[in-house]
């Protein structure tokens, strides 16, 4: 009983490490369009913040950990790195060789897009 509870620890353990922070980044700027305006803001440290993105990594999978950890489809192309979203909700391109990032959302019919690094 005791060694399989000491297994049991050390599975839960290893399942909880193997989560690693694959991207994270912080806007400098969001732009937000409807059909009837263009939004474009420079955001303080403090919307820098509220608004970061990360993206972690389980194993072979990748999750929108700053979006209710939605899941998310890695592809790679020449200098940049792009996470779908597999629900349509958006994406994330990173710049590889600068960190450079966009990161696209679309909330019922508004898109809103965050530059940053």
């Amino acid at each position: 009983m005791k060694t399989a509870l000491t297994v049991l620890l050390m599975l839960l353990s290893w399942s909880v490490l193997a989560v690693e922070v694959e991207f994270q980044g912080t806007p400098r700027s969001r732009t937000s369009i409807t059909n009837e305006h263009t939004v474009r803001e420079v955001l303080d440290k403090k919307e820098a913040t509220k608004y970061s993105v990360s993206i972690t990594r389980e194993g072979d999978q990748y999750f929108w950990a700053s979006r209710a950890n939605l899941p998310l489809m890695k592809t790679r192309s020449g200098a940049y790195t792009t996470y779908i979203s597999s629900t349509g909700e958006g994406y994330i391109r990173v710049r590889d060789d600068t960190h450079i990032y966009v990161e696209h959302l679309t909330v019922e019919m508004t898109s809103v897009t965050y530059y940053g690094r």
